[in-house]
């Protein structure tokens, strides 16, 4: 049986984490590992999966409460993770071909990048006050 990923990436805005998009991330346990030790150990995790956040959007909620009996390994990676991951699949994909680069870590990337820290009149939209993936696996 296979485990895959479940991410959402919300925004906060106004003080209120909204859902922005839900990335498509494809099946790569060593990616799994490097989030969050799931399914490969071949070096340190970037984050202890710590549950779902106590303020999660209702949309991450609502399709949290829907796999909750199957999910596990459930956490969030705030911006600068996010970017630590985006770099890290970058340089798998230098380094084993194109294999990374089938999720769109270039959303995530944009998201946790320009996004976050814009600055006025550099048209990206500077109501974000912060930026997290919310994730969890399911087998």
């Amino acid at each position: 049986m296979g485990c895959d990923i479940h991410a959402y990436i919300e925004v906060r805005i106004s003080d209120k984490w909204v859902l922005y998009s839900r990335p498509r991330i494809q099946r790569a346990y060593k990616l799994f590992g490097k989030i969050a030790g799931v399914r490969v150990n071949d070096e340190p995790p970037i984050v202890t999966p710590q549950g779902i956040p106590a303020d999660v959007s209702q949309i991450t909620q609502i399709e949290w409460n829907k796999w909750e009996p199957d999910a596990h390994h459930a956490g969030w990676l705030n911006a600068s993770q996010i970017r630590e991951m985006c770099e890290w699949a970058g340089e798998q994909d230098k380094e084993h071909g194109d294999w990374y680069g089938k999720w769109e870590h270039d959303e995530l990337g944009y998201i946790s990048g320009n996004a976050v820290y814009s600055v006025p009149g550099s048209g990206y939209p500077t109501e974000y006050q912060d930026v997290r993936m919310v994730f969890w696996f399911d087998n």
